[in-house]
């Protein structure tokens, strides 16, 4: 209701106790902790790769082309494969 009276979702929340209200804005930024790391892991996806090795026991995800890739390197040889396993039905 835009003017005059009470809508009748007014009363929504009026069984919320203080402590679930101060719990929306930890809430809030969980969610936009995660967000930013969602973000970021597709954001890597962009950056082309280099032909430089990853460090032992590290890897990374960028593209080569227009394909996702992950790289790795396991007892100093490189592991590279899809960063995305293709899903289409054969």
């Amino acid at each position: 209701m835009l003017v005059g009276g009470r809508g009748h979702q007014v009363g929504a929340f009026d069984t919320w106790s203080g402590h679930e209200v101060k719990s929306l804005a930890s809430t809030a930024r969980l969610n936009a902790s995660v967000t930013h790391d969602l973000v970021k892991g597709r954001v890597a996806v962009l950056k082309p790769l280099d032909d430089s090795l990853p460090a032992e026991g590290e890897g990374r995800v960028g593209r080569r082309g227009l394909h996702s890739v992950v790289q790795s390197t396991a007892d100093g040889a490189r592991i590279e494969g899809p960063a995305v396993e293709d899903l289409t039905l054969r």
